[in-house]
């Protein structure tokens, strides 16, 4: 099953390919229509797309806090738990996945903030860009010690009489 941050990246990774000029295929098109759809339907139904108890970090110039993920929409992020940001301020919103060994980053500018009568922000951020998929795989074991240098010279012996 897709979830809506799995969709939100694919869209604005087809888009940014897109605007720089590279075009999509048709496969890629129908693909960016699906994902609007997608959007569009949730929109009329709930008026956003609610993720199931993501946390994030946001990061700016003063800025590097853990939030939690209120809204997902094509074009910005919600986010709710952020302590202070200037307006208009750029950010880096990093979601991680730790099932699926993924961080989705995205970048943007704070389009609106409001406070919640607790000290902390809701934060409304556009996205702008191309958004970074990190993948993290397994831990892998540590490398074999080089050989010895009488056995790289033996390795180079028998490659020269080859």
């Amino acid at each position: 099953m897709t979830t809506a941050l799995e969709l939100l990246y694919e869209y604005r990774h087809l888009m940014g390919k897109c605007r720089s000029g590279a075009g999509l295929d048709m496969d890629e098109i129908q693909a960016v229509d699906a994902i609007e759809a997608i959007f569009a339907d949730d929109a009329e139904k709930s008026d956003t797309a609610q993720p199931s108890g993501l946390t994030a970090v946001v990061r700016g110039r003063k800025l590097c806090d853990d939030v939690r993920l209120e809204s997902i929409l094509l074009d910005r992020l919600v986010i709710a738990g952020c302590p202070w940001v200037e307006a208009s301020a750029a950010v880096e919103v990093i979601i991680e996945d730790k099932e699926l060994l993924l961080s989705y980053r995205f970048r943007g500018t704070v389009a609106w903030t409001r406070d919640d009568g607790k000290g902390r922000l809701a934060v409304g951020i556009e996205l702008l860009g191309v958004p970074v998929l990190v993948r993290r795989g397994p831990k892998t074991a540590r490398p074999l010690a080089a050989p010895a240098s009488s056995a790289r010279r033996r390795i180079r012996v028998a490659r020269a009489a080859a």
